[in-house]
């Protein structure tokens, strides 16, 4: 069952859910425009996703979650050169569980 069809009607339990399901794909944001433009403006050789955290779930045609997320840069020997990246999204969920991103704000 897809999670546009399986999601509970408690606020929280949606939380919990969407949370669930984005845990191995919310960091495909870090290869949206709007991130790979910051990440390219900083001087970190690669990025690592650190943390994410669902703060508000919309059902209706399809599943929208907007999350707030971290990531981590590291240089050349991948030690952490403290660049991060803070930001928000929404990931928008159709009814085939496929994941894209819209509404994302770095800085």
């Amino acid at each position: 069952m897809t999670l546009l069809y399986s999601m509970s009607s408690d606020e929280d339990d949606q939380r919990e859910e969407a949370a669930s399901f984005l845990a191995s794909s919310w960091s495909d944001v870090l290869e949206e425009t709007p991130v790979l433009e910051l990440r390219r403006a900083l001087s970190s050789s690669s990025w690592t996703a650190e943390s994410f955290e669902v703060q508000e779930v919309q059902l209706g045609d399809d599943v929208r979650v907007r999350f707030a997320f971290e990531a981590k840069g590291l240089d050349a020997k991948s030690k952490g050169s403290g660049d991060r990246i803070n930001g928000s999204a929404v990931a928008v969920v159709d009814e085939y569980d496929r994941v894209r991103f819209t509404d994302i704000e770095v800085g």
